[in-house]
């Protein structure tokens, strides 16, 4: 491995200076990965991420001795010395770590929980934000293949949101194709992209060019969008004259009728509301400029009337040639060679197909929207009823096609719905009464124009102006490419299938149906599609099994669950699950491994057919590793093994399913009682007691436990989950003055007794017990103060340690990170003569592993110990402030008044002087004087102080002033200080550190491996 360097504080600064812009969520992390992976490549940090610059040893060998210093020793030891290399290591790794967390928002910032290092870190990231699991791919695709566009959605907002969906796809390693991602975007879009849709289809844009192309069309439908939306126009309903006396029409009926008088019209009124259909008069009137149109063709225009087309947005302004407020078709001094001969009244009916806008009579009287243009529509589909469309002349007009439409305007999209296509119409009519119903609008007609505004907030929506009488609504639309391009070129619905990228043929019928897509066959069937078998694979829809068991035993499903990221309190981290498919009763049985399921199942197997009496049929399972072995045991009994197909887990739907309900209702049974997670075992037995005596729909309504055993179960046995309970347990009591229970934890219900499981949370002991008292609505684990400090995650190795303690003096030099080697405590001790006949203590080295409040390494101690003897202090606390005062090295501070003898310690014999021994002038760790002698020393020291000791606990002393007062509780080299004065305090802790080596400790936080809080 190349040779690493540490980072400069150069480059560190130049690394920390990058703006992201953003920062990560759980919505942006395909945008994320987009930004940060160029970074960390470009500087050369991604190694740290894909693990291609390893973390290098931590120790290496040091250089060999040479012969010379060998041969004055007796053996040649290797030693190992720190390697460097692992400590640039590690700092460019938290550095590169650092840049990670520094670009993650605070709501993601839990997911590093737990991280060590910059890959674990990446790793988490990922699995938190892009797993790929079969549920986060089938929610992305169904995102996508449901994708619409929102009312208030911009066509940018709209195309990030698909593209993140892809991106998911992707960054799980299933991208989906550019064709595919464009048809899924295109389905979603509004109505008034429609020509988009087109276009995409036909010239098979990617998703990059959609974007340009969609904002385009945007550009083009506001740029056209008149700052006066669009017109409609007003038709009156009116009724037949009657052979009785009626009313007088009312004010509209009567401008309408003045009006037709004087344009030389006749109105027939119908007897029943329908469409308004004018006659024209026998005599020839002409208004205006230019003559009329007496042959009754086509038109030449509807002069003035409001078009988006032609942008003629001035209905109310100026006129841009005099600037007096008329339409400059009107102005007096424009050029007489643009003048054309003003439209007659009759002419309204000849509408030219051949324009790409069509105008649509607003009628009063019409129940339907009808024209004769069916090319206008849509989505069209033949009628077959036998009805016809009645006029106001009373003529019935066949109705051949029924359809609708939608058109768009800057405010909203309207629809229509119904349309009537009727070809012998002259004229689109516009229901006045559907289009209010099915648009939420409402009309509002004046003499000059006339208005259409929302039910809801009365805004304006469409205005228009009044031309010659006649109100009139012309639509834009997209210029329809004509059928006959069409007529010439049929082709198979296979081949359309094939051009369209291979669509899903219901989206692909609708396409020929919705674009009149000129296609050989009218059934539009698709035969079987090879490509589309080979690149849209997936699962199928599984049907339910027919599979039925007449008896118990027929058929035993079974899986194993796990492992559980928490050992149980027994060392178990699998459970394995076996359902009886005739009752749907289970059992359950904890596994400390995988392998443990064919003795399990053996035993399971001898005791179910000994229950029941009768021999087990089949078994179901997947084919793990852990159910392998069972095949052949099985072939020799004659019991079918049937096997789910491989990555088919829903095959084994009926255990996969209780072993989620398990799961879920053993983590509720926690929750509610705040038992530890290592308890999950009982958890989970409870479980799967309470679900075997539920009642269940499969079994008629019966519980699994009554279908099996013929007989309801015992309701009133249950109690509540981690409830508190008062076992009686005055058989175990030594003696008759103990008490008679102790709080306990109801843990659930033995499987072997009638009786319950009983937690007592202070020894950790679990009585089976019959005969207990409950208090169902205490929880006892709720009450405990646990620390939920984050820290390093659970070991999943119940007897390994961060920082083992090492037993030995050659596990101590083999064990990385190196302790410095011990020294004697007191080197300079000469060696005197021992006197005949005294008897030297043994030593030995034990070392100790010293930790911080929260668990972290504090160092490395080595101390020269004989045997342990404790002193138990109690200190009292009186509501004043803590201090806390560490004497170091106290037992070294005792003063012996005999003489003790050692031998020389392990490790640092003298060489050629190993029978010699030494004398001790002071105490040493674990000598049977070295308590007395620190406790006289201290004691002494105290009263020196002015400090009494407690009469009725030596460990307690008190010093009483006329104001204050100080209490010192001393717990062997531990002292704690409690004392009205501050100053007082202060005072005595510089008095004892003049007298003793100290480390003054501040405020009371951690005692006796307990956290103190505020």
């Amino acid at each position: 491995m190349a040779t690493l360097t540490s980072f400069d504080q150069k480059v560190k600064a130049i690394h920390n200076s990058h703006k992201f812009g953003f920062t990560l969520n759980s919505g942006n992390y395909s945008s994320w990965l987009l930004v940060i992976h160029p970074f960390l490549v470009t500087n050369n940090l991604f190694g740290y991420i894909d693990g291609s610059i390893p973390c290098p040893p931590q120790t290496i060998a040091a250089p060999a001795a040479s012969s010379k210093d060998a041969a004055s020793k007796d053996a040649a030891l290797s030693a190992h010395q720190p390697n460097p290399q692992y400590t640039i290591w590690l700092s460019n790794d938290a550095h590169v770590r650092m840049l990670l967390l520094s670009t993650i928002s605070e709501a993601a910032l839990h997911h590093a929980r737990g991280t060590l290092t910059a890959r674990d870190l990446w790793l988490a990231l990922e699995q938190a934000f892009a797993p790929h699991t079969s549920s986060r791919e089938y929610t992305l695709k169904t995102q996508l293949l449901r994708i619409s566009m929102k009312a208030d959605e911009t066509p940018t907002t709209y195309l990030q949101r698909a593209q993140e969906y892809s991106s998911a796809l992707a960054n799980i390693g299933e991208p989906l194709k550019d064709k595919d991602l464009v048809m899924m975007v295109i389905s979603g879009l509004r109505d008034e992209y429609n020509g988009v849709k087109t276009m995409a289809l036909t010239r098979q844009l990617a998703f990059n060019e959609l974007h340009a192309v969609i904002a385009d069309h945007d550009y083009m439908l506001k740029r056209t969008a008149p700052t006066v939306p669009p017109t409609q126009a007003f038709s009156a309903m009116v009724k037949p004259p009657a052979t009785s006396p009626s009313p007088p029409p009312d004010a509209a009926v009567q401008a309408v009728q003045q009006l037709a008088a004087q344009l030389g019209v006749q109105l027939r009124l119908p007897s029943q509301p329908q469409a308004l259909y004018t006659q024209r008069s026998s005599k020839g009137h002409q208004r205006g400029r230019g003559a009329s149109n007496r042959s009754g063709g086509p038109n030449t225009g509807n002069r003035g009337q409001f078009s988006w087309a032609s942008n003629q947005n001035v209905v109310y302004g100026s006129c841009n040639r005099c600037g007096i407020g008329h339409l400059p078709s009107q102005c007096p001094n424009r050029d007489p060679a643009t003048i054309r001969p003003r439209q007659q009244p009759s002419a309204n009916f000849a509408a030219s197909r051949s324009y790409a806008h069509q105008a649509w009579l607003p009628d009063t009287g019409s129940s339907h929207h009808s024209g004769p243009d069916l090319s206008s529509l849509d989505y069209s589909e033949s009628y077959h009823g036998g009805d016809n469309l009645h006029v106001g002349n009373g003529k019935g007009l066949p109705i051949l096609h029924i359809g609708s439409s939608t058109f768009t305007s800057p405010n909203r999209t309207f629809r229509l719905t119904n349309i009537l296509h009727v070809p012998q119409l002259k004229q689109n009519l516009l229901s006045v009464q559907q289009f209010c119903r099915d648009n939420h609008v409402y009309f509002e007609f004046h003499d000059s124009f006339f208005a259409v505004k929302d039910k809801t907030t009365h805004n304006t929506l469409l205005t228009g102006p009044s031309n010659d009488g006649l109100y009139s609504l012309q639509f834009p639309r997209q210029q329809v490419i004509p059928r006959v391009a069409f007529s010439a070129h049929r082709a198979s619905s296979d081949l359309w299938h094939q051009r369209l990228g291979h669509p899903h043929p219901q989206l692909l019928k609708s396409m020929l149906s919705l674009f009149q897509l000129p296609v050989t066959s009218s059934s539009c069937s698709v035969s079987f599609c090879e490509p589309c078998a080979i690149g849209k694979s997936s699962k199928l829809h599984l049907l339910s099994s027919t599979f039925t068991s007449s008896n118990v035993l027929d058929l035993i499903i079974s899986d194993v669950w796990g492992p559980s990221p928490v050992p149980s309190s027994e060392g178990h981290n699998y459970f394995l699950l076996c359902v009886d498919h005739f009752s749907k009763f289970m059992w359950i049985f904890p596994l400390k491994r995988k392998s443990d399921v064919f003795p399990t199942f053996k035993q399971f197997l001898v005791m179910v057919e000994r229950q029941f009496n009768t021999k087990l049929k089949q078994v179901q399972t997947d084919w793990g590793g852990e159910f392998r072995s069972l095949s052949s045991f099985f072939q020799t009994l004659g019991i079918l093994h049937r096997l789910s197909c491989p990555h088919t887990s829903e095959q084994n739907g009926v255990v996969e399913r209780r072993h989620r309900h398990v799961v879920e209702t053993g983590l509720t049974l926690l929750a509610q009682s705040h038992v530890p997670p290592h308890l999950w075992q009982f958890a989970y037995d409870t479980t799967v007691y309470l679900i075997n005596r539920m009642p269940s729909r499969s079994n008629s309504s019966l519980s699994p436990f009554q279908h099996l055993f013929k007989h309801p179960p015992d309701y009133s046995f249950l109690r509540v989950f981690g409830s508190q309970c008062f076992p009686h347990l005055r058989p175990y009591n030594a003696h008759k003055m103990e008490f008679r229970s102790t709080p306990c934890v109801f843990l659930g219900y033995s499987s072997q007794h009638h009786g319950y499981r009983c937690l007592d949370p202070e020894t950790d002991r679990i009585y089976i017990a019959r005969h207990v008292r409950f208090n169902e609505l205490c929880f006892p684990f709720k009450s405990l103060q646990l620390s939920h400090k984050p820290g390093l995650p659970p070991s999943l190795d119940p007897y390994t340690s961060v920082y083992p303690t090492p037993p030995l003096l050659d596990d101590l030099l083999d064990q990385t990170p190196p302790v410095t080697s011990p020294q004697p405590p007191h080197p300079d001790v000469p060696a005197n003569t021992a006197t005949d006949g005294a008897r030297a203590i043994g030593l030995k080295w034990v070392y100790k592993v010293k930790t911080n409040a929260d668990g972290s390494l504090n160092k490395f101690k080595a101390r020269l110990l004989a045997k342990v003897r404790l002193l138990i202090a109690i200190a009292a606390s009186q509501g004043w402030e803590m201090h806390h005062l560490d004497v170091k090295s106290a037992f070294l501070h005792g003063e012996l008044k005999e003489d003790v003898y050692v031998c020389q310690s392990e490790g640092f014999e003298r060489h050629g002087e190993e029978y010699k021994v030494y004398t001790l002038n002071k105490a040493l760790y674990e000598l049977k004087q070295a308590p007395r002698a620190w406790n006289t020393k201290l004691d002494g020291s105290l009263k020196k102080l002015n400090f009494n000791r407690c009469l009725h606990d030596p460990a307690v002393y008190k010093k009483t002033t006329a104001d204050n007062m100080i209490i010192d509780g001393v717990y062997v080299d531990d002292l704690i200080v409690i004392g009205s004065s501050l100053k007082e305090i202060e005072t005595f802790k510089k008095q004892m550190s003049n007298m003793f080596e100290m480390s003054d400790l501040g405020k009371l936080t951690y005692y006796l491996v307990g956290e103190i809080g505020d």
